[in-house]
């Protein structure tokens, strides 16, 4: 299923995929402003993810907003960093992340958008496979961010089995707007 969704991303002509990051950014930074989301979990799009740098340049430019971006320890977990639109360095994987700034425990996002490969109107999701937002959101019993997906429309499967320790989708942001899903 995860190849399926990659190859689903990568039939998207580039002047659409363009079309469709800035489309999902306004439909992020509505749903941002609709939660009252004031810190914001976030990442730098890799590969064939749905752009985010024009969501990134949204949410930087929002007043009372603070904006954090995942980086992966040297123990291999993941922290959010704050992120004031600075450097960035090549991290694990090659993925670019914060150089400085402090890091932002879960109970302290309102709102994390984060990548997948693919989703299902339930909430279930699919990522690279390594559980790395998984083991983050399980940190935060208590207060947890509203927790929204990022991606192309097209990557929407029907039904993705769930494991016990997946925490559910309670959104998903696409270049055709924002959607609630069932959990």
């Amino acid at each position: 299923m995860r190849r399926a969704g990659r190859r689903a991303r990568l039939q998207i002509a580039p002047s659409a995929r363009r079309r469709a990051a800035r489309r999902a950014a306004i439909h992020a930074r509505f749903l941002a402003r609709r939660v009252q989301a004031r810190n914001i979990g976030a990442y730098i799009a890799y590969g064939s993810e749905l752009d985010t740098q024009p969501l990134l340049t949204m949410l930087c430019e929002e007043p009372r907003t603070t904006l954090y971006l995942p980086r992966i320890t040297r123990d291999r977990r993941m922290a959010f960093q704050q992120w004031f639109g600075g450097p960035l360095r090549a991290g694990a994987f090659g993925i670019p992340s914060p150089v400085t700034g402090p890091r932002c425990f879960a109970g302290a996002l309102d709102l994390i958008l984060l990548p997948l490969v693919a989703f299902d109107g339930a909430g279930s999701r699919l990522g690279a496979g390594a559980g790395y937002y998984d083991r983050y959101l399980a940190q935060a019993p208590r207060h947890r961010p509203f927790i929204c997906g990022y991606a192309f429309a097209a990557q929407e499967v029907d039904v993705i089995e769930r494991a016990p320790w997946d925490i559910p989708l309670q959104g998903i942001v696409t270049e055709s707007g924002f959607r609630r899903l069932s959990r």
